[in-house]
């Protein structure tokens, strides 16, 4: 069975930089130091995981962390989700984003965890710099800082070195498997984890300055789709989706793909990254435009079935939907592990 959702991010403005301030003092951040693993040697397209758990006496009315990474970071608290960034900025000036996550903090043992993203290379709209994590937490009567005493580890992401696009980010492989059941969580054992390496104060090159977000942070929400238009499946066609009429069509807002027998999305051979098999095509409504990271569920039979999805956005004028950018994949793929699971895509 699998289910699809799309976390929508809304920016209140089309700006997508920062302002501008001047390099920061050493100790401007609490002592926060930039920070990474020991595979610093060339790294591209790599996803890791940093941790940290820290006591508090009592939950406090406010609690701002300033927060950035080289390339991106997706931030969780207490196992919530809370948000992304930063703001595409060159490294010279990376943007630093301030959220307030006292929300999110509860009395005793709490957890903050970061998935970093470091592509590597040059892309639009991001200039290349170097793989690093940054963040300082200030509560009322401490400061929680990155530095050596965070965990860290790989993620469950692999690399393709398949891109959709020479301007964007590689296409994402997740394997479920590999992903550490709980561990945004304060009562996860991260005892197997390394400890980070320290790169260097705030100001360190290649981000010597730090500019604030001046513009709004992203907004995000789970929608589902409003119906789905058609499913198809096609007879010989390993890189197109043929449609057909449509099949379903015009269900009652918000009734979603559950009813739909969603075990129709799965693919259960290789059908994008090599060329091979035949696939599913499902079209899905939205009622409107939107931008977002798919997250899919699954609940597999065993380990290591293969889910390769394609993103089309539209019918050409011979009725097919495309999963081609620019003579590229647009497509990601999914290695699942037996039982259920919910895997989201990191990019945009």
């Amino acid at each position: 069975m699998t289910k699809i959702g799309i976390v929508i991010g809304l920016i209140g403005t089309l700006a997508t930089s920062c302002g501008t301030m001047a390099a920061p003092l050493p100790n401007s951040y609490g002592g926060a130091k930039w920070i990474w693993s020991d595979d610093q040697v060339n790294v591209r397209d790599s996803y890791r995981l940093f941790r940290k758990t820290f006591s508090i006496a009592r939950k406090p009315s406010k609690a701002l962390i300033k927060i950035t990474a080289d390339s991106e970071y997706r931030l969780f608290v207490n196992g919530a989700y809370v948000g992304r960034g930063p703001a595409p900025n060159p490294p010279s000036n990376i943007c630093l984003d301030t959220q307030d996550i006292s929300g999110f903090l509860k009395t005793g043992n709490n957890t903050i965890g970061v998935i970093v993203y470091h592509l590597g290379i040059p892309s639009f709209p991001r200039i290349q710099g170097k793989a690093g994590f940054f963040a300082s937490l200030t509560l009322p009567n401490a400061t929680v800082v990155s530095d050596a005493s965070w965990r860290t580890r790989k993620a469950w992401w692999t690399p393709t070195d398949m891109k959709f696009s020479p301007f964007r980010e590689y296409c994402e492989c997740l394997n479920g498997a590999d992903e550490p059941i709980g561990w945004t969580e304060s009562t996860f054992d991260d005892k197997a984890w390394g400890n980070a390496v320290e790169l260097g104060e705030a100001n360190v090159a290649p981000w010597t300055a730090f500019s604030e977000r001046d513009i709004p942070l992203p907004y995000h929400r789970m929608t589902t789709p409003n119906s789905i238009l058609f499913t198809s499946v096609p007879e010989k066609e390993p890189t197109t989706q043929k449609a057909t009429p449509p099949m379903l069509a015009s269900l009652p807002k918000g009734t979603g793909p559950d009813s739909l027998h969603p075990e129709s999305l799965l693919l259960p051979r290789g059908l994008l990254m090599n060329g091979t098999g035949v696939g599913i095509a499902v079209a899905v409504d939205f009622g409107g435009e939107v931008s977002g990271y798919p997250e899919f569920s699954f609940n597999s039979r065993a380990d290591g079935v293969l889910v390769d999805v394609g993103y089309g956005e539209g019918l050409d004028k011979n009725g097919h939907i495309s999963v081609m950018r620019q003579g590229n994949p647009d497509a990601d793929r999914f290695i699942l592990r037996k039982g259920s699971q919910t895997l989201r895509i990191f990019h945009h």
